[in-house]
């Protein structure tokens, strides 16, 4: 993303912390951070998706199994984007796919909402 702010990264952390076992973190998924991510950004949630930055091979099923364990531990990485409220609501009802298509800057944490 488009900052230096490392809250962005902290917040991601702590959703994951959080969330272990009662969030799938699925594609489609929202989150709602319940108040500002980081002070200067109005986004209050995120939204889950595949990587921008990753091939899809470097990002779904990477084995973290200890060696004899292969296939035991195996783990997808998840891209986490931060939204407005408002997009929140809509990816709720209408789906990820038609916000996803619409005229928004994913890496842009500073962007008016795109509904």
């Amino acid at each position: 993303m488009n900052s230096t702010n490392v809250i962005w990264a902290h917040a991601v952390g702590f959703l994951a912390e959080q969330l272990r076992g009662t969030c799938p973190f699925s594609y489609g998924s929202t989150i709602n951070f319940g108040e500002r991510i980081v002070p200067e950004s109005e986004m209050t949630a995120f939204c889950v998706f595949a990587p921008l930055v990753l091939d899809r091979d470097d990002y779904l099923g990477i084995d973290v199994g200890i060696p004899g364990h292969e296939g035991h531990d195996v783990i997808n990485i998840q891209g986490m984007y931060p939204i407005h409220e408002v997009e929140r609501q809509f990816i709720n009802e209408y789906g990820l796919e038609a916000f996803w298509k619409s005229d928004w800057e994913p890496t842009n944490v500073l962007r008016r909402p795109a509904i």
